[in-house]
């Protein structure tokens, strides 16, 4: 858990190498990670994938990861709070976090 200003940003975090039995299990954890939601504004979920698996997601390599994608895509939109990055990905947004308005003195 990550508290940024008033905003908390709940963290699920897996490493994959490659696809396949037990890393498709991850993944779905990942996806139901990004499936909550809160009443308050200021909740976030953030499913965390670093490793070489999430290339898979932008080079689209079979029909289960491209349901795997649209799976993670369909929870974004239903949930736009909500994130789902890989290492790059992580920096970017907290580094967007620290320039934003959400950043208050008490920290």
């Amino acid at each position: 858990v990550l508290r940024i200003g008033n905003h908390l940003f709940i963290i699920e975090a897996k490493h994959l190498k490659e696809p396949g039995g037990a890393q498709d299990k991850q993944i779905s954890e990942l996806i139901d990670f990004i499936k909550y939601s809160e009443k308050q504004e200021h909740v976030h979920y953030v499913a965390f994938l670093d490793g070489p698996y999430f290339n898979y997601f932008i080079n689209i390599r079979g029909s289960k990861i491209k349901k795997q994608r649209d799976a993670i895509e369909q929870n974004l939109k239903r949930n736009p709070r909500n994130f789902f990055v890989n290492t790059a990905g992580l920096k970017i947004l907290l580094k967007d976090l620290k320039n934003s308005s959400i950043i208050t003195s008490r920290l």
